[in-house]
């Protein structure tokens, strides 16, 4: 398989990921003071890369204190009107921002049907990680199935919400620490 097909097959399983992800109709889009460094698949920097010409570096690897200080804190995605600019080839955490129980919007918006369980959220974000490839140090341990399962007891996107909101934005994890979703 050339390369050409292979990375369709990897869209089309990615986009069949991301329609497991319900739809915020109501979305304010106030949430782009939370867009900053984040973790994707390598496909999916690749695709906003070559569709959209933008680069969005790897998470650095570090104590959260030290990423606080080498962490870009907006994304190179958001438009001067603070849109989104790769808006449908945005990767899977952000599409599960405000649609899983440990990721609300701290701006009140909630999907039709209401939020993800986290289990759910965190084996798709696991899922697209398998599906659009990552260096195994940033792949779950056991994978999506590992995750579902230690996720129930544990939920694993609280972790990274923490990660993200300490990388990104104060502002909104004060916000977030103030309406009870973040310690």
């Amino acid at each position: 398989m050339n390369r050409t097909a292979r990375n369709a097959a990897t869209d089309t399983a990615m986009a069949a990921l991301y329609a497991q992800v319900p739809a915020i109709p109501g979305c304010k889009g106030l949430c782009h003071t939370s867009c900053g460094p984040i973790e994707m698949s390598n496909r999916e920097r690749q695709k906003i890369r070559d569709r959209h010409g933008v680069d969005i570096p790897e998470l650095p690897r570090g104590p959260r204190l030290l990423l606080t200080v080498i962490a870009p804190k907006t994304c190179p995605a958001l438009t001067p009107l603070n849109r989104c600019g790769v808006y449908d080839d945005r990767p899977m955490l952000c599409r599960l921002w405000g649609a899983v129980e440990n990721l609300p919007c701290v701006y009140g918006c909630v999907p039709d049907g209401g939020r993800l369980p986290n289990v759910d959220g965190a084996a798709l974000l696991a899922e697209s990680f398998e599906v659009g490839g990552s260096p195994p140090s940033r792949r779950a341990r056991g994978g999506a199935a590992a995750v579902r399962a230690k996720a129930a007891d544990q939920p694993a996107l609280f972790r990274a919400v923490e990660d993200y909101m300490a990388a990104g934005s104060a502002g909104d994890a004060q916000v977030a620490r103030d309406r009870g979703l973040l310690p």
